[in-house]
């Protein structure tokens, strides 16, 4: 064993060659040949030194013979043969390297109009207009009524369309020339893959970029102005216009632009950061077959992605971490188990968005739009929620420990067996939100609403920080005094039998006692007739308070 390894060993060249051969073969062409060269005119100068020092009068004898003379013309005329010989070598490449960007150009522009879809095959209109001189009669006209209508030609418009139609009679089977140019237009988005990655050089990176979210665009443009004709532009997506969308998503065009664009896991796109605030990639599926999903999850990490437009993207897993995502729109996305811990989310709209399992510990969701979320064991750990839309949100068994929710909307929303000790409810209008099982302990409900709210099966409601201005029924109130024996509460109570609908516009209703600081102001949205005989039955119920109405605002509706 001894001897094989010793053989081994000296088969092996040294690690000093080793290093020499790796270094020569990074170096350049015309760089290897210089050294080379120089090693080469190193070596003669030696061997003439060597030779003279042990010939006698070496130089007299060969300055007598007749090679040395050429020996030596050679060796003197060889560097400027080399540098003739390298601005010619130079001069060729870049000619070369000209035409070929000459040719990619082309080539490019070409790949542009397919991409775009210039080629398509579409219906050709044409409009024509034709006047008439004739004339209603009239019986006993007035010379201005005659004068207005002669000058009036009566005119009739002319439409005919135009468009191809494949022939019946075909030797052999094959597609139609609209079907061909769609099928052109995908492959265009492949052929353009090797611009985009750098293959010919950087200076079609950009372009290609450019290209390919304007094709995204285009693609979902017309469904998306479809949803901004609509009445009520926070009312859900139309049945058809999602069913088109989930279409879109699932089209070949759509499939090709996403593998292009998500190459190599998103990396020729990161050496773009400037292009993800505003970037535009509705429905994109980061799961699709093919891609590296492993890379392409980490595609937004710590990035700048301000108003970023990710509405109904399939966003599983995806990390999210301390990314800026102020104004983004992730509108029916779905970023089941996805990691957005100490994300930017100010404004940003989450609306009918799958939050299940997702990591928001320590983002700030401030001025965000939640509502109609499906958030099953979500992670809110400490998320700063202040003024937030979260009405008829599902967020059962959510962790909500220690969350900022100050003057959030949660009418409606479903919050059973919810953590929500620590939390700040201030202000919060939790309106009809189901409590059922969840964890009060040391939260913080001074001026929240709980009209009409499922509070009284809500564990820990004796451990509640402050109930100071918190709105009640007063059947509830009496419940909970029963059971807890609370101590000084300073809440208000309302009738059993309000009648509150959304329906309705908000009335403002204004609690103060002696001290200015136990101030609060109450919305609710009650008809305009029964205000007067609210306000009587909320000075009986809360004799502390001195209560008067200070607003009706009839261009507002909560």
């Amino acid at each position: 064993m001894s001897k094989q390894s010793e053989q081994s060993e000296n088969s092996q060249p040294s690690k000093p060659l080793q290093k020499l051969l790796s270094w020569l073969f990074k170096r350049q062409r015309e760089e290897v040949i210089i050294i080379i060269a120089s090693c080469l005119a190193l070596s003669l100068f030696i061997f003439l030194w060597v030779l003279s020092c042990t010939v006698d009068d070496f130089w007299g004898k060969a300055a007598g013979s007749n090679g040395f003379w050429t020996l030596f013309a050679l060796i003197l005329s060889a560097p400027i043969a080399f540098c003739i010989w390298h601005f010619r070598d130079q001069n060729t490449i870049k000619q070369l390297e000209s035409q070929r960007k000459d040719v990619n150009l082309k080539e490019f522009h070409k790949i542009a109009e397919w991409v775009s879809g210039l080629h398509l095959v579409e219906e050709e209109i044409t409009e024509k207009t034709k006047q008439t001189g004739q004339q209603p009669n009239i019986e006993n006209p007035t010379s201005e009524s005659t004068q207005s209508i002669s000058n009036t030609a009566l005119e009739e418009l002319e439409t005919a369309r135009k468009y191809g139609q494949a022939g019946n009679q075909r030797h052999l089977p094959s597609h139609s020339r609209e079907d061909g140019a769609v099928g052109l237009q995908v492959a265009a988005v492949y052929m353009l893959k090797p611009f985009f990655c750098g293959e010919h050089g950087d200076d079609f990176r950009r372009p290609a970029l450019n290209l390919l979210t304007a094709a995204w665009l285009a693609l979902f443009k017309q469904v998306e102005e479809q949803e901004n004709l609509k009445t009520d532009p926070s009312a859900p997506l139309l049945e058809d216009n999602l069913k088109k969308l989930r279409g879109l998503r699932k089209s070949s065009l759509a499939i090709a632009l996403t593998e292009v664009l998500l190459a190599e896991g998103g990396k020729h796109l990161h050496l773009h950061p400037e292009v993800f605030p505003n970037l535009y990639l509705p429905y994109v599926d980061l799961d699709l077959l093919g891609l590296d999903t492993e890379k392409v999850k980490q595609l937004f990490y710590k990035k700048n992605c301000i108003g970023i437009q990710l509405q109904g993207a399939f966003l599983k897993k995806v990390n999210l971490q301390k990314t800026d995502l102020q104004k983004a729109n992730f509108k029916g996305a779905y970023l089941e188990e996805a990691h957005l811990e100490g994300a930017k989310l100010q404004m940003a709209n989450l609306e009918d968005a799958n939050l299940e399992g997702t990591h928001l510990e320590g983002a700030n969701l401030q001025g965000a739009i939640l509502k109609s979320i499906f958030s099953r064991s979500a992670h809110f750990q400490g998320a700063i929620l202040n003024y937030v839309r979260l009405q008829k949100a599902h967020l059962h068994n959510a962790d909500l420990r220690d969350a900022q929710l100050q003057g959030a909307q949660l009418q409606g929303a479903q919050l059973p067996i919810a953590q929500l000790q620590g939390a700040n409810l201030k202000n919060a209008n939790l309106q009809k939100t189901q409590l059922q099982g969840a964890d009060l302990e040391g939260a913080n409900l001074q001026a929240a609403d709980l009209v009409n709210a499922d509070i009284l099966e809500t564990l820990h409601l004796d451990q509640v920080v402050s109930w100071t201005g918190t709105l009640l029924k007063q059947h509830d109130a009496i419940y909970i005094q029963k059971k807890f024996n609370l101590p000084n509460t300073d809440w208000i109570l309302t009738p059993d039998d309000i009648n509150i609908s959304s329906e309705e516009w908000p009335v403002y209703f204004k609690f103060q006692k002696q001290r200015p600081v136990d101030s609060f102001t109450h919305s609710l949205n009650i008809a305009k007739e029964s205000q007067s005989e609210l306000l009587k039955q909320f000075q009986e119920l809360n004799p502390d308070w001195n209560i008067e109405i200070i607003q009706i605002n009839d261009s507002l509706k909560i």
